[in-house]
């Protein structure tokens, strides 16, 4: 069920959209998945990864391989193959929704990457580097020291 809607949702998103608006919000959904992904760490008190590299399923020990561009349709395939980073965000989106199918626990996380995917379904951009997400044309948000900054108190 969370692996179809998923998978739903990012074949919904209408890629030839991504990137071509801005908004305040945009970055405000920038911080929200950071804050979420802090808080995550926190909770579960496992080795922190930097972001890009964070993909909550394998930390969980989900360490299944699928080959997830057969659910997508040809524009979401079309665009995900030009950008590693934010194809390795839905990557994780999915392979956590496929995880919360069968377990409880993971349920709880599968909203950390939604602020991610959110950008994109309101037709904003994001990109990681080294040290900073920058979602496209708003803000940057540097990446050092981002768990202690974005963890709740």
């Amino acid at each position: 069920m969370y692996l179809k809607q998923a998978i739903a949702r990012i074949n919904n998103i209408n890629w030839d959209k991504v990137g071509t608006k801005t908004s305040i919000e945009n970055g405000n959904l920038g911080e929200e998945f950071l804050q979420r992904l802090a808080n995550f760490y926190n909770e579960i008190s496992i080795k922190k990864y930097p972001p890009l590299f964070s993909d909550i399923a394998s930390l969980m020990g989900d360490n299944r391989e699928l080959n997830f561009d057969e659910y997508y349709n040809d524009k979401t395939k079309r665009f995900l193959g030009r950008t590693m980073y934010q194809s390795k965000i839905v990557e994780y989106y999915l392979k956590l929704a496929r995880l919360a199918d069968d377990n409880v626990l993971a349920r709880k996380y599968i909203n950390v990457y939604e602020p991610l995917i959110e950008i994109f379904e309101r037709g904003g951009s994001f990109k990681f580097r080294k040290n900073d997400l920058e979602i496209e044309h708003v803000i940057f948000i540097p990446l050092n020291n981002w768990f202690e900054k974005f963890k709740s108190q």
